[in-house]
């Protein structure tokens, strides 16, 4: 077979692959947000969650990547059921309101509350380019009823935009008066 032949021949073979194999083109994510709408809605109607959903890359800096689908969840429906339970509701909502090619879009559901969020997931919130993520963080650490673990989760940030927000909330303030850990570094950051 000489190379003319065996061109032609890989050609065939490329081309039927391509053919017989679906190749996953992927979907950006302002797209996603769009098909995920019906969703959100849905999600609203039932009293799962609260505010806007919001993505990130399941594997950053690859394209096509699937993406993490990150809401926020009622605290008081999670009070009436377990987080199982509640994650098992928001799948069930997510299959009536989607189709599988947006499904195959969606790495996971990543359930959040406000009231749990660690220090990463702060800085996270914060710095996400989704504007009303950052804005309902700062209402949040604002007005928020903070225990004192959050309040130390908030210090270990090391961001002083988020900690200057902290400082702001008298509540917190209250709470960190009542313990010598925090009562320190509040007075460091309010110096």
């Amino acid at each position: 077979m000489d190379t003319e032949q065996l061109s032609a021949k890989f050609q065939r073979f490329k081309e039927n692959f391509v053919a017989n194999n679906k190749v996953y083109s992927g979907i950006s994510e302002p797209e996603l947000i769009a098909k995920l709408e019906k969703f959100k809605n849905k999600c609203h109607e039932k009293g799962y969650i609260e505010g806007d959903l919001f993505l990130n890359e399941a594997y950053p800096g690859m394209k096509p990547t699937s993406f993490i689908v990150n809401l926020f969840a009622k605290k008081q429906w999670l009070k009436q059921i377990s987080r199982g339970k509640a994650l098992d509701a928001l799948i069930e909502t997510l299959r009536e309101t989607t189709t599988p090619n947006i499904r195959e879009n969606i790495f996971t559901l990543r359930m959040l509350t406000w009231e749990d969020l660690t220090a990463s997931e702060i800085i996270e919130m914060f710095l996400h380019p989704n504007n009303s993520v950052r804005v309902k963080l700062i209402s949040f650490i604002k007005t928020g009823v903070l225990t004192e673990q959050q309040i130390l989760s908030i210090f270990d940030t090391e961001n002083w935009e988020i900690i200057k927000l902290l400082t702001e909330n008298k509540k917190a303030e209250e709470v960190a008066f009542n313990s010598k850990e925090l009562k320190f570094k509040w007075s460091q950051w309010t110096i």
